[in-house]
């Protein structure tokens, strides 16, 4: 638990779901990218994981895009 008492976030890595069957590695680090400093990304289908190197930069990426239309698909975006 953190200081105000709230579970923490559960790091820098985060599952992207959703993604378009025609999105690539480069458009996924390239959106992403856009909030932080990314370190990996594994792709499989219409699915992610991307590791940013700090928690909070992937938190803000979270916030930014999570819920938003990408690539032609809603995407959905959680913490790994």
């Amino acid at each position: 638990m953190n200081s105000q008492g709230a579970k923490p976030q559960s790091g820098s890595r985060l599952y992207v779901g959703g993604l378009s069957l025609t999105a690539t590695q480069k458009d996924v680090e390239e959106l992403f990218g856009q909030h932080g400093k990314i370190t990996e990304v594994r792709m499989n289908r219409n699915f992610a994981f991307v590791q940013f190197s700090d928690d909070k930069e992937a938190a803000q990426a979270m916030d930014a895009i999570s819920g938003q239309v990408h690539f032609g698909r809603k995407l959905g975006i959680l913490f790994e």
